[in-house]
């Protein structure tokens, strides 16, 4: 089973390199159409990379007002294209601890139960 896993995560690589590499050739397809106007077009992407980038820095910091607001408050809120959606902490118990009292009280792992696992899939750091 990991050996399959290793192999998507490398089919997964494979197609980052690919997107990578289509970008880049993007780029060459631009700068030959556009030729010598292509110092303008990187010009002005420059600027509206830029200003996304001020955009997304200032939307970001706003998220994290809503977040901080909504989990003070203790609700869901909606505004008329977002929802700021508040889910309670989940309770968590010491498992060893819980284990080993249920050995004199097995009907306490009658309440135990496991919730699915999730798998994040991100770069390998080198």
């Amino acid at each position: 089973m990991t050996d399959e896993i290793k192999a998507l995560l490398d089919d997964y690589g494979y197609l980052q390199d690919r997107i990578a590499s289509d970008r880049n050739d993007k780029d060459a397809l631009l700068e030959r159409y556009l030729g010598e106007r292509y110092g303008e077009y990187v010009l002005g992407e420059a600027e509206i990379n830029e200003s996304l980038s001020n955009t997304e820095a200032t939307a970001s910091a706003l998220k994290a007002k809503i977040v901080e607001l909504a989990k003070s408050v203790g609700e869901s809120v909606a505004g008329a294209r977002y929802r700021a959606t508040y889910v309670k902490g989940k309770v968590t118990w010491d498992d060893k601890g819980l284990i080993g009292y249920s050995k004199a009280h097995p009907e306490v792992m009658e309440l135990r139960t496991t919730g699915e696992p999730s798998v994040r899939v991100e770069a390998v750091r080198k």
